[in-house]
């Protein structure tokens, strides 16, 4: 282990990002190598009239920088693993953030809306990369 420990500075991929039900439609592809967590923060803002939709963040890995991803999974542990696709889901107008270990050489973060009737949220992203 080192004794040096480094933050890069924050990056702002997506700027009031029109957001659509497809997580391809708003992704950014992250360079991790040699670093330990990233941090990510949204700022999510509904469209006019709308009152119960929900901005989604999904994070993918490549074990071959970006030919092929993976989602990452969370584990619902009791006797087996019933493994699922993470993703961070938040409902309503606000913000929130997350933190999450990295042990790939290239992640992807897309952004998708669920809920929407009629008019389509906006999405404001950074994201923090830190490691040994």
């Amino acid at each position: 282990m080192s004794d040096f420990y480094s933050t890069q500075f924050s990056r702002n991929p997506f700027t009031a990002s029109l957001l659509t039900a497809t997580y391809a439609d708003t992704d950014v592809v992250i360079e991790t190598k040699g670093m330990t967590k990233l941090a990510v923060a949204v700022a999510y803002a509904m469209g006019g009239a709308e009152t119960a939709n929900k901005v989604l963040v999904k994070l993918e890995q490549s074990p071959d920088n970006g030919t092929t991803w993976f989602p990452l999974s969370i584990d619902s542990t009791t006797t087996v693993s019933a493994l699922t696709n993470r993703v961070w889901e938040f409902t309503g107008d606000g913000s929130f953030d997350f933190v999450v270990d990295i042990a790939y050489q290239t992640m992807r973060l897309s952004l998708a809306e669920s809920g929407v009737s009629a008019n389509a949220g906006n999405a404001t992203v950074w994201y923090t990369l830190s490691g040994e």
